[in-house]
């Protein structure tokens, strides 16, 4: 599979030389001084021809914000959107920019390069995840979604076959091994595995009013996060049903642990997950990992679980979208509710796209 669809717009990988794109906008990956004499800006600057390497001449003493656009001369397209000294964690930002660009023009497709994939030898896979992080983000976001788009085609072009090959395995796996949308520039990603092994900066603990239950996630966080935070727990003492406490991570792959007590049933959720990122925001934390809430002991139904946890982050952002300090919030899940999460995770991920009407943006 070469192609995906994100919300009514196609994206699509192509084996091939930009230079020949006949989008109406292409993207070029350059330095400050927008002359990069090597690499895809090599190419471009060479094909475009003099009139485009005066005018960049002339705009890159000019401030800007990283994104700059010239005419296209002799190519194919009518502008050139040249992104200034991109890194792996500068990539979905500056994709943005680019879409933001076309969008301004009133331009309907855009040819994008492998990022990083060439000099900058960045892994293809990371590549690839990041440029879909940044197309996702822009046409994903609430705030655009009740207008459509003028953007209808977006086109990956790749020059290099090994290259093309591995972003072709990342399509092919999109729908069902990478769950996960932006909204209000937070990204929301379903995972299987164990939260005890998220390099995040906190992770949540469904605890019981002592801070010591030894079953379900509680019993496998506080062993793997081991004495010291056991130690931490019993001189904190009590939790109440209503609040929250931190500690350090432990062993955990974490730097924090949030303990609450959690919900019991889906009406409970939205105050549950309103206690967990206003704890975020008040002790600025930039990610955070959730279990599955509800799967457990409790038997509630795997896709009201993420229902319910999406409808809460969801109806949370809008309303507190300044002091939110979190960029990435990960569901973490068991192999045995993978299949349900992640049924309820796309249903949510669609009805945003296609309804946004139904949430209270």
């Amino acid at each position: 599979m070469s192609e995906l669809v994100v919300g009514d717009t196609s994206v699509k990988i192509q084996l091939g030389d930009i230079t020949d794109a006949s989008t109406d906008a292409i993207v070029n990956l350059t330095n400050a001084t927008l002359d990069q004499d090597f690499g895809v800006s090599k190419y471009i600057l060479t094909s475009a021809g003099p009139t485009v390497k005066t005018e960049c001449a002339d705009l890159c003493k000019r401030p800007n914000d990283g994104c700059v656009v010239t005419g296209a001369g002799n190519l194919k397209s009518k502008i050139i959107i040249h992104l200034i000294d991109v890194q792996a964690a500068n990539i979905a930002p500056l994709v943005k920019k680019s879409l933001k660009s076309c969008e301004k023009r009133h331009l309907s497709s855009i040819s994008l390069p492998a990022i990083g994939t060439g000099s900058a030898k960045l892994d293809p896979q990371i590549s690839i995840k990041a440029i879909m992080k940044g197309i996702e983000e822009y046409l994903y976001d609430p705030v655009k979604l009740s207008a459509c788009t003028s953007i209808s085609k977006v086109f990956i072009v790749v020059f290099d076959s090994a290259v093309y090959r591995e972003y072709l395995k990342f399509f092919q796996n999109y729908k069902t091994n990478y769950f996960h949308f932006t909204a209000f520039g937070k990204t929301i990603e379903l995972i299987k595995g164990d939260i005890t092994t998220q390099a995040v900066d906190c992770i949540v603990n469904l605890a019981n009013q002592t801070l010591d239950q030894k079953s379900g996630v509680s019993g496998a966080i506080l062993s793997a996060a081991g004495r010291a935070v056991e130690e931490e727990c019993k001189r904190i003492g009590v939790l109440s049903k209503d609040g929250s406490v931190k500690t350090s991570g432990g062993n955990t792959k974490a730097t924090n642990i949030l303990h609450i007590i959690g919900p019991t049933t889906v009406a409970e959720f939205e105050q549950s997950m309103e206690r967990i990122l206003q704890a975020c925001h008040l002790n600025g934390y930039r990610s955070v990992a959730i279990p599955a809430m509800g799967t457990g002991k409790t038997h509630i139904d795997p896709k009201e679980t993420i229902n319910a946890i999406l409808n809460s982050t969801l109806q949370y952002l809008p309303e507190n979208i300044t002091p939110l300090s979190g960029d990435h919030l990960y569901s973490c899940c068991s192999r045995e509710h993978l299949q349900d999460l992640s049924e309820g995770f796309s249903e949510e991920k669609l009805s945003i796209a296609g309804a946004t009407t139904k949430r209270k943006f």
